[in-house]
């Protein structure tokens, strides 16, 4: 067996190395799931923002000495606050306020870091992160966010699908647009934050985007879109989990090409599909 064969095998027989790789999963379908309503709502923009935001908290948080994981929560909420602000006056989001938001924390992030060597010494890495680092606490505290998360889109399904696709409406019919709009973008911040100190904000973001784009290209219905999404995701998170081990490679750059890859076969199949389908 060859040298990267062993180590492949190591992380799947070393307990201590499980953790990165279930935390890593986790965040990735989470983001996937979450990714939908930002396509829906073109708010892909908007996510990068959040995922800043949320790396800016954290970097208080070590830099203050507080939890960071809470301190990257009440972050996000302040962006959401923003974001929910400008959109309840009846607009899109603004792209100079989202644009704002991105440049200036996650700015102020790097800047925090780079005069704290703790938070250097704890393995933070806002743009890349290091599961290297995760311990079974990240993956429980992960766990329980994904079931709070499922659990409010479970509750509020057909509410944020409808609001999703056509608010104006939706408003008609009496829904309280305004508080559900809010509910949703938490939900988003939500998984933002708890997935950042592990993943880094490059694969919160794309996970957000890529899956759901691609599971929009595969699924003929809404519910598996979803389901294609987070099986990209999955698949993605624990093959780039194995390689970027086995082959000493940055964890979050590893499944963003591997997204990007999926993307990209998807995409041809599907164009060589509708050709066929032509002729």
């Amino acid at each position: 067996m060859s040298v990267e064969g062993l180590k492949m095998l190591d992380i799947l027989t070393d307990v201590s190395l499980l953790p990165g790789l279930i935390s890593g999963g986790i965040a990735a379908c989470l983001c996937a799931f979450l990714g939908i309503y930002i396509l829906i709502r073109r708010m892909v923009f908007a996510a990068i923002a959040l995922s800043s935001m949320a790396s800016l908290g954290l970097a208080m948080g070590f830099m203050l000495d507080l939890e960071p994981m809470m301190c990257a929560m009440l972050a996000s909420c302040a962006a959401i606050l923003l974001l929910w602000m400008n959109t309840s006056r009846g607009r899109a989001l603004d792209d100079g306020t989202t644009g704002l938001i991105y440049a200036a924390s996650s700015s102020i992030a790097v800047l925090i870091v780079a005069r704290n060597p703790s938070a250097e010494a704890s393995g933070l890495n806002l743009f890349s992160g290091n599961p290297l680092y995760s311990a079974w606490q990240d993956v429980v505290f992960l766990a329980i966010c994904a079931v709070v998360v499922f659990g409010i889109h479970v509750a509020f399904r057909k509410e944020f699908i409808f609001i999703a696709l056509d608010p104006e409406m939706a408003a008609t019919t009496g829904l309280r647009v305004r508080l559900l709009d809010f509910l949703l973008y938490l939900t988003i911040g939500m998984a933002a934050s708890v997935s950042i100190r592990i993943t880094g904000t490059l694969y919160v973001f794309a996970s957000l985007v890529i899956p759901p784009m691609i599971g929009r290209m595969v699924g003929w219905n809404l519910r598996w879109i979803i389901v294609g999404s987070v099986c990209v995701a999955a698949l993605s998170a624990f093959a780039g989990y194995l390689l970027s081990f086995a082959l000493d490679l940055p964890y979050s750059h590893t499944v963003v090409v591997l997204y990007s890859i999926m993307f990209f076969v998807t995409a041809a199949f599907q164009s060589v599909s509708n050709l066929t389908n032509t002729d």
